[in-house]
């Protein structure tokens, strides 16, 4: 039996939900089913970045202790890649 498979979700204020949300849910989904079969999850998803309770592009804050980050549409923020960077080196050895 493997460990599961680190997926970080790196959230920056203003993300759009479905950009996170939408994998996220799959990998879940993905989880439940092994669940039924008597397998042990594939992934353990956690969700990261500078703030605790961002607010989406909708302006729906992200909450339940989640720390949270994706970026901007276009360009990441300087504050966004330097962020990247530290959770890389951090958490993907």
């Amino acid at each position: 039996m493997s460990a599961p498979i680190p997926v970080l979700f790196l959230l920056l204020p203003g993300s759009l939900l479905l950009d996170w949300a939408g994998p996220a849910e799959a990998l879940r989904i993905a989880d439940q089913a092994r669940a039924a079969q008597g397998l042990p999850p594939r992934f353990a998803l956690r969700f990261i970045g500078p703030q605790r309770s961002p607010r989406t592009s909708l302006g729906v804050a992200v909450a339940n202790g989640w720390m949270t980050v994706t970026g901007d549409r276009a360009t990441p923020t300087e504050l966004g890649r330097r962020f990247t960077n530290d959770v890389v080196e951090l958490f993907l050895p």
